[in-house]
Parts: structure tokens; C-alpha cells; sequence
């Protein structure tokens, strides 16, 4: 039965700045077809289902544990071993949203995913913040599930210095969905990885809620420097991407 569609989660802010890019995907015992006709449920979300008989190394790039998704998926909590080895299928849930006023199409991929688990769906992953979701987790949300942008992002603080003595990267992966550039920072020590990542959520939760950052912008986070935004283009494609979105670095304004 496909569940009604609640009231979109709201953008309170909210100015145009882009097309938000989403994509997840949902990894099944066996293939399904949805009747989705017009139901609003799956306006503006596409649906393609792989087999993995037919795309053996497709499924390899999100299940083997030597590679990045297979890797988080092998850290991911509670994980159902045995019925992550019988996975035969894929469904993909994914779209483009130009600039999007709410947010209801992730609120909406998630119901999806939650219709998906009554056909046994194993785990699925948020393609853009990198992030596994156990059946279970997905299963015991809430009817009136409320939005916290760290529900929809990865905050990450590189442990190597990309340059010796240059300090430590943070950023989130995960904004695109939101129309919005990740975050960035760098030049930090160790021990401010913790505050680094508590400000960048502060910041991204604004940015999801409809805030816009342009260069030369100055935010002024708590506990912070003030610090000017410098946004970069997507690097979607690049040889070494990071975000696989455009990203705004913050710089102290006191360097």
C-alpha cells in the first residue's frame, strides 16, 4: 500500500541557488515493479531496478569491502551479513529538483525506502553524503518524522594532512541534495575536529533550511573567527574530487 504523501519539510529561508541532485540506492533480496501511476509520492523520483546477474561489478562498486561504499557499509552498525549475501537486486531512487522551495523530495525517497522494506530491502545508501541505512533504522522512523540536516550528511575530517604542516581538512558530503555546496575548512589541529564538525552542521543546517552562501560572504559561527566564503564549481568528474558538488571554503578572515 503506498503511503500518503505528509506535508512537505519546509525550507524557512529559502532563496534560489540550485538545482538539488539526489540518489539513493536501495539494495533488495529480489526485483520489484511499484505501480507508481500519478501517485504524488514519486513526483519528480526516478526509479531503475539492476539485477546484479546482469551488473555483477556495478553492485561491486557499493558491496565490496575494498572499496569506498563497501568499506563504510562493512563500518555500518548492525548490518544484516547473511542478507547482504543474498541481495540479488537494486532499486535507485534519483532525480534533479531545480531549486527546490522544500524538501519534500527527500522527505519522500524516504518513504520509498520504507515501502522498499516490506519487500525486504536489506540496507540502502544516501549516494551523496556516503551514508548506510539498515532496514531497521529505515523501518522505525516515525510517521511524523521530523528534519535534522545530520540525518542527511557526512561530516568528515580527513585524518592525513593533505600537506605537511598545512593542517587537517573538514567538510560534509551531502548538501547537494539540498541544492546547496557542501562546506569546507582547513588548516586545523586535531583537537578541533569535533568543533570543526559541530560548526559545519550548524552552518549546513542553515543552508538546508534555505540560506544561501555566496563568495565574499562572511558567517560568524560560535567559538569561531569570523570567516569569508570562497565557493569552488562542482568537481563532479574531476580526477580527485572530494565533494562530487560545488563547495564553499571558509577562511578566517584573521589570516
Amino acid at each position: 500500500m503506498i503511503p500518503d504523501v505528509p506535508a512537505p519539510w519546509p525550507r524557512p529561508r529559502y532563496v534560489k541557488a540550485g538545482a538539488a541532485r539526489f540518489a539513493y540506492v536501495a539494495l533488495l533480496p529480489d526485483g520489484l515493479e511499484l505501480k507508481k501511476g500519478d501517485h504524488p509520492l514519486f513526483a519528480g523520483l526516478t526509479l531503475e531496478t539492476k539485477w546484479k546477474s546482469e551488473e555483477p561489478e556495478w553492485f561491486a562498486g557499493f558491496t565490496d569491502p575494498k572499496r569506498t561504499y563497501g568499506a563504510l557499509l562493512m563500518r555500518t552498525p548492525d548490518v544484516d551479513i547473511p542478507a547482504l549475501a543474498g541481495v540479488q537486486a537494486a532499486m535507485v531512487i534519483s532525480g534533479t529538483i531545480e531549486d527546490p522551495a522544500d524538501l519534500g523530495h527527500v522527505q519522500r525517497c524516504f518513504l520509498v525506502l520504507q515501502l522498499l522494506c516490506k519487500a525486504g530491502l536489506v540496507v540502502a545508501l544516501d549516494v551523496e553524503s556516503m551514508v548506510w541505512w539498515t532496514r531497521e533504522q529505515l523501518a522505525e522512523l516515525p510517521p511524523d518524522w521530523e528534519f535534522d540536516v545530520a540525518d542527511h550528511l557526512r561530516v568528515v575530517f580527513e585524518a592525513a594532512e593533505r600537506e605537511p604542516g598545512g593542517g587537517h581538512l573538514c567538510h560534509t558530503l551531502g548538501m547537494m541534495k539540498f541544492g546547496r555546496p557542501d562546506l569546507a575548512i582547513g588548516g586545523l589541529a586535531r583537537e578541533h575536529a569535533e568543533a570543526a564538525g559541530e560548526m559545519l552542521e550548524s552552518l549546513a543546517t542553515a543552508l538546508a533550511e534555505g540560506d544561501a552562501f555566496e563568495t565574499g560572504d562572511v558567517v560568524e559561527p560560535d567559538d569561531f573567527p569570523p570567516l569569508e566564503c570562497t565557493e569552488l564549481p562542482d568537481d563532479t568528474g574531476a580526477e580527485e574530487a572530494t565533494f562530487g558538488n560545488r563547495s564553499i571554503w571558509l577562511v578566517p578572515t584573521e589570516a
